[in-house]
């Protein structure tokens, strides 16, 4: 026969009690006292010691059962935490000896769905929503279960019960939400998330989920509030951080965005996709050595990844092109065919015969030119202020790193024959990125200057090809590439075939829709001639 452990008695303030849904009259064992005295609290272990002990003594069964019952089922929560589901289902069977109520079936519907046996989880889910009516909580884990096996209409319907059950409840809104995105129902699913901020303004996890909503709508402006919304609650906030950097390249705001991604890596060091965005945009910013350096720590966190591996040998280009190379020979699946495009890419020489006599001169005079800074002392035009203070810093050794929204055809002619004056392609797109990152510090003035660049080397094949200039073909591989640093210019080129040509364009953003949709040359101010000339479309 077991020998019975000596008990006394807790005595509890009611409205203590009642707060922890504890007895009046606690029984402890008397060997358990030192530990509610050495810890301060009145330990899970120590609670269910008591209660089993008092039932087996049989005094007041009946009443301490319902605590011990709800006990059983708080410590099966703890031991959920930890992961340690076979233990948690001995504590659930525990409690079903004393009553297997609506609880015994939710959470062993929990543990089945954590070890996944889903059909059981759904079972037991089941028969928890019909013991207890309105079982929010039960028809939200239904609602989980289903999303995450794809079936849509039954998740749905069981979030909504969820909902009519309780219509304070936050997360079946939340859940809702993501089913709506998962079927590109977006307007729908923001708001979802915009109920679920009413019941609750502090959820950071719902204003990222309405950024990436935007995101995806390409409503940037509106992505920026709300992830701005979640890192203001929670400011290591990893994953808003690193979507408003990717909403902030697209805004155009690029050292906004590098800042972010410098300080998320500060705290994620070998965090191997803020390492990849990281290196993305570096090379933007023409940061060839720094953005190599992030994205072969990269590589050496995920080998395999071949789309960190094409970044990085993007990269290379500009800096080692054998081993660029070699990384895109190695490079497989889905980006194989860029990657053969990008060793040709490289191989392709500069093309100055179809250029007029006059423009090739301007060309070779510049040839022997060490940098851009020697073409700009010599520039006789009128400077925009804003870039003046840049050029001043350049001369001083100090690269002026923050966004400006520069947007003039100053210099954009000294760039034209500065590209050309390079010796291939790939040297033609390192002297745009440098250039435009120093002088102009916009992501209006790097997209145009990329339409310059682009138009250039489309003249030169045209030239080996003799083939007319395509249009709509030049914006279908142009658009994307600007998407990535400027989405509003790329819309703006992207409508340039409905316009009007520009006859004496002002902006760089003019300029760019007029090399795309020239007017007739004899027709083109002096300014705009000079432009038509070196993309070939005199």
């Amino acid at each position: 026969m077991e020998k019975l452990k000596a008990l006394v008695y807790l005595p509890l303030k009611p409205e203590k009690a009642k707060q922890l849904n504890l007895p009046i009259k606690l029984p402890v064992r008397v060997e358990d006292i030192t530990l509610i005295v050495e810890k301060d609290h009145i330990p899970l272990e120590v609670i269910l010691r008591g209660l089993e002990t008092q039932i087996k003594v049989g005094k007041d069964a009946d009443y301490y059962k319902s605590y011990l019952v709800y006990f059983l089922y708080e410590k099966v929560k703890s031991l959920m935490k930890e992961q340690k589901y076979k233990e948690a289902v001995e504590y659930i069977e525990k409690a079903g000896k004393y009553e297997k109520d609506y609880r015994y079936h939710f959470y062993k519907g929990l543990v089945y769905k954590k070890l996944g046996n889903d059909s059981l989880a759904e079972v037991e889910l089941k028969i928890a929503s019909g013991l207890l009516e309105n079982f929010s909580l039960s028809y939200f884990e239904l609602g989980k279960l289903y999303l995450e096996n794809k079936e849509y209409e039954d998740a749905e319907n069981m979030f909504k019960r969820a909902i009519a059950s309780n219509p304070e409840f936050s997360l079946p809104y939340i859940k809702l939400g993501d089913l709506y995105i998962e079927t590109s129902r977006f307007e729908e699913a923001i708001q979802m998330y915009k109920k679920a901020l009413e019941i609750d303004k502090g959820l950071p996890d719902v204003y990222n989920r309405l950024g990436v909503v935007m995101n995806i709508l390409q409503r940037f402006n509106e992505a920026e509030k709300y992830f701005k919304k979640a890192i203001e609650i929670f400011p290591k906030y990893r994953d808003a951080l690193l979507n408003l950097s990717y909403t902030l390249t697209r805004m155009g705001k690029l050292y906004e965005a590098f800042k972010i991604l410098k300080d998320l890596e500060k705290n994620f060091p070998d965090d191997p996709v803020i390492l990849n965005e990281l290196g993305i945009l570096m090379r933007e910013l023409g940061l060839f050595e720094e953005s190599i350096e992030k994205l072969s720590k990269a590589l050496e966190i995920n080998k395999d990844d071949q789309n960190v591996k094409l970044n990085l040998a993007r990269s290379l280009m500009f800096v080692d092109r054998k081993r660029a190379i070699q990384l895109l020979k190695d490079i497989t699946g889905e980006h194989e065919n860029y990657a053969a495009s990008l060793i040709e890419y490289m191989e392709r020489r500069t093309l100055l015969d179809y250029l007029k006599d006059d423009i090739k001169e301007l060309v070779y005079n510049i040839k022997n030119k060490e940098d851009f800074l020697e073409l700009l002392e010599e520039y006789e035009g009128e400077i925009p202020k804003e870039i003046l203070n840049r050029v001043k810093k350049l001369q001083e050794g100090i690269v002026p790193a923050y966004d400006t929204s520069i947007d003039t055809i100053t210099f954009l002619d000294l760039l034209s024959l500065y590209v050309l004056a390079a010796e291939d392609y790939v040297e033609m797109e390192k002297r745009v990125v440098l250039f435009c990152s120093s002088i102009y510090g916009s992501s209006k003035m790097l997209s145009a200057a990329k339409v310059i660049l682009r138009s250039i080397q489309d003249a030169m094949e045209r030239e080996r090809t003799k083939e007319n200039f395509d249009p709509e073909s030049f914006l279908d591989i142009v658009i994307p590439e600007i998407q990535e640093i400027d989405w509003h210019f790329a819309l703006d080129l992207s409508k340039t075939l409905e316009k009007p040509p520009i006859y004496n364009p002002k902006t760089a953003t003019e300029l760019a829709q007029a090399l795309v949709n020239p007017p007739r040359y004899e027709e083109a101010s002096e300014n705009l001639r000079f432009f038509l000339d070196i993309v070939g479309h005199q």
